[in-house]
Parts: structure tokens; C-alpha cells; sequence
């Protein structure tokens, strides 16, 4: 997860950016991995045109893999440059996209024992010991989370890179299988989750709780639900539309995640479309004035406690932040996604956390009160649904454990 040429970050030898391949030679004559290595020691860190002349000089002399690294690394430095972005999804095009990672090494050593069947998708490798036709519909539910995520991005104009490999999602037939492997792998102990995202290791995980719930209408959506969630957060690591070096707020993480879920994955879905189970919730907590002051909210990176209400108050104003935000302040969010990305790795502190905000979309206040006038216009008598019962099902595993906020991965293969 090394990245190049930013303050703070390791800087790759140039000895790992070389493809070993049968000699060729450049056009003065010199083996082509030697004049790359040689360009590459002379060329300055931070200098952005002289790495993106030697990415496209290492494509043009068929290195890809070194002109790939390179196209990246100048997205670090300057995250909108548009020549780099083309050409790096422009090679990406023309090559497979590899199933081998060290997420997939690693879960496998795992389950030898396990009975696992492998099935790859264009973007997916999941490895399963359920029922067939639930992986396959799994698998299927996931290409779509892809097709919709970057639906939305190109639209919110976000720049998802190119995937390195395909992502890993482990789906397990038994509860009891699923819990065993979350509590001794995953250090994951809420017991009722159907699923959910290690950014430690890298993996997503589900099990198959609509066979114990008599596989209703209302097992499947939360199944769907809890899928889609937790396939966000996953994709959003993998394209750096996030870092995973840096630990973002609340809003912003399960904010893009909440706003994903959907009941209807055959239909678009995203920030720019209601679900309304989230979508009541959150009416009722607004009706019921408890929601939390914009201005407390945009700087909590973790819980502020652990009881349900509060849980349940900081995913639904999530949600509702972030679909807001997406229709009505696109590129306010666009801008802060960019200043996310240039912060240093490890936890910011509060001040900063609304610093950028306010840097993005302006006063705080004035955000506020343009987005509860808006919300409010739309107040009606949020009624309880059946989704109620388990709202904490759906949301807690990274909120009781302080899961994702507060934990950062450790495996190759995220950060791009």
C-alpha cells in the first residue's frame, strides 16, 4: 500500500515497478527496463509532467504494469489530472482484470477446510460454500453495487479509478459458520449482522439469513440492503473515491453507503433515488427533533455512544446528508472528496473535520439551514414500517465496535 511521492507516504524502489520480461531495447538502443529504471531515478518525486511523460513513455515501450504505477502516482499528486485519469482507465481497458490478490491468499488460507467454490464476476471473485443459486444471485447483486457506483460517480463527477483486481467477497451458507469466522477472523461480534466489510483484511462477508428467516420479502430485502451497503464501502477504497489511509467522518463513509441501499437492485439506485425505509427513519427522527447540529455532526468520526437510538440517529442523518448533498450540492462534494484525499494518513482531529467541510460547502450554519428547509418541506407523518425492527441489525456491526471508523486496512492491494 506504499503510495509515491507525497509527504508521509513510502516511495516504491524502482526494482518493484519493473516488469520482468524478455530484453527490449528503446529507441538509443538500451534494454527498456534499464532506461525506465535509469528515468525513473532521475526523474523528481513531486515532478507531475516529467511522471506523466515517463507513464506514457513505459506504455508506448510496452511496460504497462510500470506505466500503470506511474498514471497513479500522478493522481496522487494532482487527483484531477485528466490525462493521467484517461490514460490510466484507457490500459486498463485493454487488459484483464486479474482475480489474484493478497485479500483472496489470505481468505483462502482461512476456509482450506471449508468445502469453497470459486465464482468470478467481471469486478468479483466470491468464494462460497451456500447454496448455488444464492451465490449466483450474490454475485449478480454485486456487479450491479458496481454498475450503480459508478453510475453515481461519473455523474457526481467523483473519478473512481480502475479496480488493481478483483474484489473478494466470502458468502457462508450457516449463521454459525458466519459468526465462528467473524468473531476468530474479523474480531466482529455482533452476532445478528447479515454482513460485513473488513477493511483490515479486505473482504467482504455474508451469510445466508434469508434461508433462517423462511426467505420472506422482508429477509430479502434487508439481505439486499446489507449487500449493497457493504459493497460501497469496499469499491469506495478500491477506486479512491476514498483513502484508506485516512479516517473519514461518519456522514461521509456510511453517508455514501446508506444512500446506496436499495430493496429493487433491477432499478437504478444511489444518492439520487429514495429508500424509503431509511428515508422514514430518518423523517421520524426530524419530526421528533433529534437530530444532531450540522456542525457536531460533520466532525464525529466514530459514535458518540453505543445505544441504539443514537446508532440509529447517526445512519438516518447520514443518509440524509449525503442524498442531500449529492442532488443539491454536487460540486461541494466533489471538492470535498478532492481535499479528503490530499489529507495525511491516520485520524483528523474535529476542527479539521469541519474545517474541510466548511471549506467545501461553506458555513456550516448556513448549510444547515438550507438542507432541514428543504428536508422539512417534505415532512409528512412518518409512519413505522416493518424495517424498523431491525434497524440496528442493518447498522451496528461497524457502530458498536467502532468497526470501520476506526480501524484501517493492513493488507496489498486498496490503495490506488
Amino acid at each position: 500500500m506504499a503510495r509515491l511521492g507525497r509527504p508521509g507516504r513510502a516511495v516504491l524502489p524502482a526494482a518493484c515497478l519493473l516488469l520482468i520480461t524478455p530484453a527490449a531495447r528503446s529507441e538509443n538502443g538500451l534494454d527498456v527496463h534499464n532506461e525506465f529504471a535509469q528515468r525513473l531515478a532521475e526523474c523528481p518525486a513531486d515532478d507531475v509532467g516529467g511522471r506523466m511523460r515517463l507513464a506514457d513513455w513505459a506504455r508506448d515501450n510496452d511496460l504497462p504494469d510500470s506505466a500503470e504505477t506511474l498514471y497513479r502516482t500522478v493522481l496522487q499528486l494532482d487527483a484531477r489530472h485528466e490525462q493521467a485519469y484517461e490514460a490510466l482507465w484507457d490500459l486498463s481497458r485493454e487488459r484483464p482484470l486479474p482475480a489474484s490478490s493478497e485479500a483472496l491468499r489470505m481468505t483462502k488460507a482461512l476456509l482450506t477446510r471449508r468445502g469453497l467454490r470459486t465464482h468470478e464476476t467481471p469486478h468479483f471473485v466470491v468464494l462460497s460454500n451456500a447454496q448455488r443459486r444464492w451465490t449466483q444471485d450474490k454475485a449478480q447483486l454485486l456487479e450491479r453495487t458496481y454498475e450503480e457506483f459508478h453510475r453515481t460517480a461519473e455523474q457526481l463527477d467523483l473519478r473512481p479509478l480502475p479496480l488493481r483486481h478483483k474484489l473478494v467477497c466470502l458468502l457462508l451458507g450457516k449463521r454459525s459458520q458466519f459468526v465462528e469466522f467473524a468473531r476468530t477472523n474479523d474480531n466482529v461480534t455482533e452476532s445478528w449482522s447479515l454482513g460485513y466489510y473488513s477493511p483490515r483484511y479486505d473482504r467482504t462477508v455474508f451469510y445466508n439469513g434469508e434461508v433462517e428467516a423462511g426467505a420472506d420479502e422482508f429477509a430479502r430485502h434487508r439481505s439486499t440492503a446489507t449487500t449493497i451497503h457493504e459493497a460501497i464501502h469496499q469499491l469506495l477504497f478500491h477506486t479512491r473515491v476514498q483513502s484508506v489511509h485516512t479516517q473519514y467522518p461518519l456522514w461521509s463513509c456510511e453517508g455514501f453507503a446508506t444512500a446506496f441501499e436499495t430493496s429493487a437492485p433491477d432499478l437504478p439506485f444511489g444518492p439520487d433515488r429514495e429508500f424509503e425505509p431509511r428515508r422514514q427513519r430518518f423523517q421520524r427522527f426530524l419530526r421528533d427533533d433529534r437530530l444532531l447540529p450540522l456542525r457536531s455532526f460533520v466532525q464525529l468520526d466514530r459514535m458518540p455512544d453505543n445505544r441504539p437510538e443514537s446508532v440509529q440517529t447517526m445512519y438516518s442523518q447520514s443518509y440524509a446528508v449525503m442524498s442531500w448533498l449529492a442532488r443539491y450540492r454536487q460540486e461541494g462534494l466533489r471538492d470535498y472528496m478532492i481535499l479528503m484525499l490530499k489529507e495525511p494518513p491516520g485520524r483528523l482531529s474535529a476542527d479539521r473535520h469541519l474545517e474541510i467541510f466548511e471549506q467545501a460547502f461553506g458555513d456550516v450554519g448556513g448549510v444547515e439551514r438550507a438542507w432541514l428547509a428543504r428536508e422539512k418541506m417534505g415532512l409528512s407523518g412518518a409512519g413505522i414500517d416493518r424495517w424498523d425492527v431491525a434497524a440496528i441489525v442493518m447498522e451496528s456491526v461497524s457502530a458498536v465496535a467502532g468497526f470501520r471508523a476506526t480501524t484501517l486496512p493492513t493488507t496489498n492491494g486498496s490503495e490506488q
